[in-house]
């Protein structure tokens, strides 16, 4: 990414000189600024694999037949989403996924039979949920058919909210109150008469 078009450094410019902005100017802003965010992700995707791979077989993804794929094609989606051309990133990520649902279903298959091969089934879900997790997933069909209201970039400003979104950090999981159990005493139980209780009584004897 060239330093012209750097997101990182054209934030750094004063408001006065966003007064003029257009709309579509800072969707585009916000676009490059996201794009980053989602080129780390990928690219901390990327680093997974090679963790999961040394783990294995102590050899890093791309030395793995099995994995190399993939290896590259997270390499070319990290490169293509710091890319300014909107096109260039659909079609890696859409290859992205492509690649990791068929390593899912093939190695699915094999972990029925092969037990070694569901560590590897694990590593290629685990990176499905990453990548699902910092807004990299399939659209639903018929998202990109309102060409006309959107602007060069292809986005909404809907879009824009949905991508800033799915790059936020995860909630804080809402933890539910436990409530301290109260205990209820039992009453204290009575004193029993005795049969000898008469027997305690002084009696005086009167002589007459």
């Amino acid at each position: 990414m060239s330093a012209r078009n750097d997101p990182r450094k054209s934030g750094a410019r004063s408001s006065g000189s966003r007064k003029d902005e257009t709309t579509n100017q800072a969707l585009e802003r916000a676009i490059g600024h996201a794009s980053v965010a989602l080129s780390e992700g990928v690219a901390s995707a990327r680093a997974l694999l090679d963790a999961a791979s040394l783990i294995v077989s102590e050899l890093p993804a791309e030395a793995q037949p099995n994995l190399a794929e993939l290896a590259r094609v997270l390499d070319q989606v990290s490169e293509a989403l710091s890319g300014n051309s909107p096109s260039l990133r659909a079609t890696a990520t859409h290859a992205l996924l492509e690649t990791i649902d068929s390593e899912i279903a093939r190695w699915e298959v094999k972990s029925r039979s092969d037990d070694d091969a569901r560590s590897v089934l694990r590593v290629f879900m685990s990176l499905r949920e990453v990548l699902w997790e910092i807004g990299i997933r399939r659209e639903a069909p018929g998202a990109h058919g309102q060409q006309g209201a959107k602007g060069q970039t292809g986005w909404t400003s809907k879009d824009l909210k949905r991508a800033m979104s799915n790059l936020a950090a995860s909630p804080t999981p809402t933890t539910t109150p436990t409530t301290t159990p109260t205990t209820t005493r039992a009453p204290k139980p009575q004193a029993k008469p005795t049969a000898d209780r008469a027997s305690r009584i002084q009696r005086i004897k009167i002589e007459g």
